[in-house]
């Protein structure tokens, strides 16, 4: 028996072929399926595409495990997506989630526990017994504490503090005036509002020069990486102390995690006793086959 798990992001979507025992036999990859870009119509375009090239040549109905991006607390967008998705898949044995409900299935490999995605946004979810609960995950316009993006704004705000003399020139002074190639330190509002586009995953972007004033030990981005474990371990105590267990997983995924170096040390003080930090066991595609195997 075969099964398809998918990994609808904001970025791209990622098809996975698998047989009964787990083994990935075939991958496939696509453009994003976030209605916000893809649209409606597109997300169930891209969905039965991606499905018709891994399932050409098998004669029976695959089930599936889907989780895309935008798949929220908004009800009609909900309502919107599951009507796209029907369409796309053609039959009713498939599993509908978000993209971090596979992401903790993976990374825990079907196990309770919670999850931190920490890449242009944040979110920590959380299962046990069979429920979900979320923490954070509230957009970057509201909150995404502990993204790439807040990392990014708190580049741009420690500049601005260093340039007027509130805070001591450091190394990242010097790395924002290198990678913006602003000239007179004014024009960083210009730089943001139209080159950047005030665009969010552009702004992300600008959380690399954290990870490299970290990597030449500056304080204020030392400092950065102190408040990303801070926040993300206050998301992680509220499902952990919800779940009321003994002992609790935790993993993480995303991009921000590339610093994780700098932040054990602040995790150690603010995460409660009886989280476990450990890495992903598996990726998302893999969550999302393991939702599709519990349709048996």
């Amino acid at each position: 028996m075969y099964y398809i798990g998918i990994d609808g992001g904001g970025t791209k979507t990622l098809f996975g072929l698998f047989d009964d025992k787990g083994n990935l036999l075939k991958t496939h990859t696509e453009g994003t399926t976030h209605y916000v870009q893809a649209g409606y119509d597109g997300v169930t375009e891209i969905i039965k595409r991606g499905i018709a090239i891994l399932s050409e040549g098998i004669d029976e109905v695959i089930p599936v495990g889907l989780g895309l991006a935008g798949y929220g607390r908004e009800i009609i967008v909900r309502q919107n997506l599951e009507k796209a998705v029907l369409e796309a898949i053609g039959h009713e044995r498939y599993v509908l989630k978000n993209d971090a409900q596979i992401a903790l299935n993976g990374a825990l490999n079907g196990n309770d526990g919670i999850l931190v995605i920490a890449g242009t946004g944040s979110i920590a979810m959380s299962r046990f017994d069979g429920v979900d609960d979320r923490c954070g995950g509230w957009g970057y316009s509201v909150g995404d504490e502990g993204s790439a993006y807040w990392i990014g704004k708190k580049v741009l705000v420690e500049f601005s503090k260093q340039s007027d003399g509130r805070h001591e020139k450091t190394a990242l002074y010097d790395l924002v005036k290198e990678v913006t190639q602003i000239g007179d330190d004014a024009n960083i509002i210009a730089y943001v509002n139209q080159t950047l586009q005030n665009k969010r995953e552009e702004i992300a972007k600008l959380a690399l020069i954290c990870a490299k004033g970290a990597e030449l030990n500056d304080p204020s981005c030392l400092d950065i990486y102190k408040e990303v474990a801070s926040e993300i371990s206050a998301m992680v105590n509220v499902l952990a102390r919800k779940s009321q267990k003994e002992k609790v997983l935790m993993s993480y995924t995303g991009g921000v995690w590339k610093g994780r170096c700098y932040m054990d040390e602040t995790f150690k003080q603010c995460l409660d006793a009886n989280v476990e930090l450990i890495e992903a066991i598996h990726g998302p595609i893999y969550g999302a086959y393991l939702f599709a195997k519990g349709l048996q």
